[in-house]
Order: C-alpha cells, then structure tokens, then sequence
C-alpha cells in the first residue's frame, strides 16, 4: 500500500497542484520560503487531523480565501480520501465520495516526520517530549490509548476534587486507587516502550557516529506508589496532583552524560535522527505494513560521510519517501521522482 496522488486547492501559498506519487521516493525541490514543507503538512493531516506546525485550520487557508481541500490517492482505494476545512471552523471528511466521522478517517499507517520542530526534541519542555513517545506508544500498543485515556480522566476528576477544597477522606480514597491502578499501566508501558528504544538505540546511534557505543534514553518516572500517598498532604494544601505520570522525564544520554549539557548541534541531530531510525526499524520489524516517512530539510549540519549513512538506511528501509530540499543533486538516483515548486507553483520535474 502506497500513497499514489495529492491535490491541494487553496492550501497555503498554493492555489492548486497536483502531485502523482512514486511508490518509493518522492523529492520536493526549492528555495527556502517556495512551499516545500506546505506539502509535508498536508501529507500529515491524513495521519491525525493536526498540523506538525501546530497551526490552526484557518492559518492554513491561501491569503483571502476562505476554505481549503486536500485529496488524497491510495493505491488501495478506488477514490481518494478528502479533507475540507472552512473559514467557521468546520472540518469535514470523506473517503471514496463519502462523508465520515472523525474516529473513522485517519490513515493507518504510521507517519515518520522528521522537520525542523521534531528536530527542536533536546529544547522541548518535559510536557511535549512526554506527547511526542506517547503518539509512537499509541501506534506500538494497541492498547495504549485507552491506558492514557483513563489516566487522564482520573486525574483531572483527582484534581478537581482537590481543588474544591470540600471533600471527604472517602472521596479522595476512592479516586487514588483508580489513579494507582491506572498510574501503574500507564507508567509500565512508558518503561517497556523506552527500554525497547534504548536496547536498539546504540546500534543506529553509531551508524552515524561509529566512535559512540552507549548512546540513551533514561525514563525517569515521577510514579511511585508510597511517594503517591506520602504526597496526599502536599496535595491537599496545593490543589493538584503532584507525583504521576503526568510528570515523568525522559532524559538523553551519551558518554554516561546528559546530552543537552555537553553534546553539540551536530550530536543533537544525529541522535534524533538516530531515534527516528530505531523507530522505523522497530516498526517495520512488528509490522506488515511498512512507514511512511516525511523528511523536511533534515541535512543541514550533517557533514557529507553521515548525510551518507543516513541516505542508505533510509533507502534500505523500504518506505515510500517525501523528502523536501533546497535545489541540489537528487539523493535517490533514478528511483526519485521528483518536483519542484517555486513560489506556489508545482511542477513535475519529468514534465520540464
């Protein structure tokens, strides 16, 4: 299963284009500021209706118009699947001419972005890197999402309760073991998932960096059963929950050191590029499906022996490909079909 073709009407600085897909490598060429990435982010609405810019549906629309669409070709379906988006606010969904709910839309197949937000992951507050391994959880285990559902629910009813300041001692009982209970699932996935990636991390670490065998990522959970009770004082008087999940870290190492204390740019990139790889190959490896993998810009600061390396596994992965860059020579050979945009404007370049 493939992605096959994309048109966009009024999406961003592009009025119309329309883009038939390679089964394999796909390259967006131009300047900076032509509306290479515009076509990464329509791509990735189709996986979970979110923008990996964190814009909202009317910063998306072209300058004056008031609605966009986006339609998507899977080489499975007969008719594509359609996104709309207008200026009250209203989204609508469809596949093969058909409109449809929500929950019933979304690609599944799992997205592998790498841009120049994912590339941000050492400055990102604890809060955002706890979001960005529970949207790859949520695609490992199935079960996941219901774990993190009630978590959160018990929570908010947790400290909505502790906030009201009039409550017994019962109330509370009650609402601390479903909060140990679901605590304890969503922390023991969290430490199965991370010690899955940490296990395979050092290998695709040292394909880019061949001197760095102990590359990792420590889970430091904030849940602790007897810390949980201890702390029901200190909740009280402040109003809110502080010891759960809600509050684990998740800290990246190499050399026995904190990263983000020592590492450069470069080894900052490498190493998220080398959590993308571990990832993709874990998912690949588990599932019949294979990724899809969009790549925005992701080679400045690598010098030309890591550029290479990063080249072949993406290439050995298997996936279908989008990968934006700048004008330069084609990375993929005679396998990458390739278009180019300039100012809006799409253009297949086999047809120039």
């Amino acid at each position: 299963m493939f992605l096959q073709s994309l048109e966009l009407i009024q999406f961003r600085n592009i009025l119309r284009g329309e883009m038939e897909f390679s089964p394999r490598f796909n390259v967006i060429s131009g300047p900076n500021g032509s509306g290479k990435s515009n076509i990464l982010e329509a791509l990735y609405l189709f996986f979970n209706g979110k923008s990996f810019r964190k814009a909202r549906g009317r910063d998306m629309i072209s300058w004056e118009k008031e609605w966009f669409r986006l339609l998507l070709q899977e080489k499975s379906l007969s008719h594509p699947r359609f996104l709309y988006y207008d200026q009250e606010k209203n989204y609508k969904y469809g596949i093969e001419q058909k409109e449809v709910a929500y929950s019933e839309f979304f690609l599944q197949i799992c997205p592998f972005l790498l841009s120049r937000e994912v590339f941000n992951l050492f400055y990102f507050s604890s809060g955002e890197i706890r979001r960005f391994f529970d949207m790859y959880l949520l695609i490992f285990d199935s079960g996941y999402r219901e774990r993190i559902l009630r978590f959160n629910r018990v929570l908010q009813e947790r400290n909505a309760l502790l906030k009201s300041r009039f409550f017994s001692v019962r109330e509370l009982e009650i609402w601390d073991e479903y909060f140990v209970r679901y605590a304890s699932e969503v922390s023991d996935a969290r430490r199965r998932f991370i010690g899955e990636i940490d296990a395979n991390l050092p290998q695709a670490f040292q394909k880019l960096f061949p001197s760095v065998d102990d590359a990792g990522i420590d889970y430091r959970s904030s849940f602790n059963e007897k810390d949980f009770f201890r702390a029901r004082e200190e909740d009280r008087a402040r109003g809110f929950t502080t010891v759960g999940p809600h509050r684990d870290r998740f800290l990246f190492r190499t050399k026995g050191k904190e990263m983000s204390a020592q590492a450069s740019q470069g080894q900052m990139k490498s190493f998220v590029l080398s959590l993308f790889l571990t990832l993709l190959t874990l998912f690949n490896d588990r599932f019949s499906v294979k990724g899809i993998l969009l790549l925005d810009d992701i080679f400045e600061e690598l010098d030309p022996s890591r550029k290479k390396r990063i080249l072949d596994e993406i290439i050995r992965s298997g996936c279908q490909v989008f990968f934006t860059m700048v004008q330069g020579k084609q990375p993929f050979g005679e396998e990458g079909r390739i278009f180019q945009i300039k100012e809006g404007i799409i253009s297949d370049a086999a047809a120039l």
